[in-house]
């Protein structure tokens, strides 16, 4: 990535063309593939997110940052 494309992905302006834009394309896509991750997986998340995260019997609160258009649950 080139240095002008690293300085556009700092601006509030590309995020907000860039959301609106997926915004509109996943209301015409119902299919599962209009969802995809940014960062990794869940599958790939999981070993870390195990070895670091209390127990679920302890009923964690986690907050879900930014993770592409996934579906979360709460």
């Amino acid at each position: 990535m080139n240095e002008e494309a690293q300085k556009e992905l700092s601006r509030k302006e590309y995020w907000d063309k860039r959301y609106a834009e997926e915004h509109e394309q996943k209301k015409d896509d119902t299919s599962s593939s209009a969802n995809y991750e940014w960062f990794k997986t869940f599958e790939k998340l999981q070993p870390f997110l195990a070895k670091h995260l209390p127990d679920v019997s302890r009923q964690p609160r986690v907050l879900h940052l930014g993770c592409g258009t996934s579906v979360s649950t709460s």
